[in-house]
């Protein structure tokens, strides 16, 4: 991949400056509970990729379940009834202890992993924050995200703003007191205009994870969080407009 080029911009991507970062597999596993095997994979592609693309950031791209003899592994969901999410192989912090990785990346999926609260993001947040922290590396909250209602329309959208806030606020109490957690990114992103109708291609017509400009979470969370981050770095944060690829700046 990093030696491919970019049909756009005519770069090697390993050359891209539009490229922020390579994930090495999204969400590794190894479900015989052999955390050595996950790690030894871990170093030796992170390793690997540095050695063909020296130019770009190399993180790991897992959830970010904590190991059983971790001393988060009560943060993880469902956490004391159940061990699941330690016997998944992944190994949060030590994993991204490797010296190829630069940053740290976790996941929140409470649907996925059928956790109910949105007090859960915030403390799953700064779980990470805190392991990160101890590893003197940057965080990204790399995915996150919370399933609408399937009713086939917008009525329900606002269910998940609380997760969101909850995840937003964390990230911006990090960048503020100048923490480990520098950034977020939520899952996903659809241009879908709820005048136009229903997307019948869809269960029940909606995605039960998109975001579109004209919903309640984007006009919330999600602007109120690209506006902090605007303010906080001095640079405009641009917003893509579904009219003719033009690109403007939230006011």
């Amino acid at each position: 991949m990093a030696g491919l080029r970019n049909t756009y911009n005519g770069r090697l991507y390993k050359e891209d400056p539009t490229i922020f970062a390579w994930d090495i597999l999204n969400e590794p596993r190894q479900t015989t509970g052999d955390y050595t095997t996950v790690q030894k994979w871990i170093d030796m592609m992170a390793s690997f990729v540095k050695s063909v693309d020296p130019n770009h950031m190399v993180t790991i791209g897992e959830e970010g379940f904590f190991g059983p003899n971790d001393p988060h592994v009560n943060c993880n969901p469902s956490y004391p009834s159940s061990s699941w999410p330690s016997q998944e192989g992944q190994d949060f912090t030590n994993n991204h202890r490797s010296k190829d990785i630069d940053f740290t990346a976790v996941h929140a999926w409470p649907d996925n992993w059928k956790v109910s609260g949105a007090d859960f993001m915030t403390q799953w947040v700064n779980c990470h924050i805190e392991a990160s922290a101890s590893l003197g590396k940057p965080m990204l909250l790399e995915e996150f995200g919370k399933v609408v209602s399937q009713d086939g329309s917008y009525n329900r959208i606002n269910e998940r703003n609380p997760y969101y806030k909850a995840a937003l606020d964390a990230v911006k109490a990090s960048i503020s007191a100048g923490k480990a957690a520098k950034g977020a990114l939520f899952w996903e992103w659809t241009v879908r205009n709820p005048s136009e109708g229903i997307d019948v291609s869809l269960p029940n017509g909606l995605h039960p994870y998109g975001v579109s400009v004209w919903d309640e979470t984007f006009q919330g969370p999600v602007k109120d969080m690209a506006q902090f981050i605007s303010a906080n770095t001095g640079n405009k944060v641009a917003s893509c407009s579904s009219q003719g690829g033009a690109v403007t700046a939230f006011g």
